[in-house]
């Protein structure tokens, strides 16, 4: 059985971070700062872009760390997946393809 990755939008990714650590810091501005400066990948659906929330928490708790630099210029690459209403996520067609 394949598991659901944990897609949100850009504002349910800060209120799930607000509900696990209601002390956070990180706020939905700062999220789409690094969505804007492509340190995380983001998949679009119009003018919503979605992001997987392991992928911030792992990147805000390496941020925390000290493993990655704001400054240091160094970006994630961005997958922009545009969803369309009559089919399935393109990148799930791909990946029933290459297990068959």
């Amino acid at each position: 059985m394949i598991e659901l990755t944990k897609i949100r939008t850009i504002r349910e990714a800060a209120k799930h971070l607000k509900t696990r650590d209601p002390n956070t810091a990180v706020t939905e501005s700062f999220i789409r700062k690094l969505v804007n400066q492509r340190r995380i990948p983001v998949i679009k659906n119009g003018r919503t872009q979605m992001i997987n929330i392991e992928i911030l928490i792992n990147y805000i708790n390496e941020m925390s760390m000290g493993h990655i630099d704001m400054n240091d210029g160094n970006v994630a690459p961005v997958c922009e997946v545009l969803v369309k209403e009559d089919c399935e996520c393109q990148a799930l067609e791909n990946e029933e393809k290459t297990i068959s």
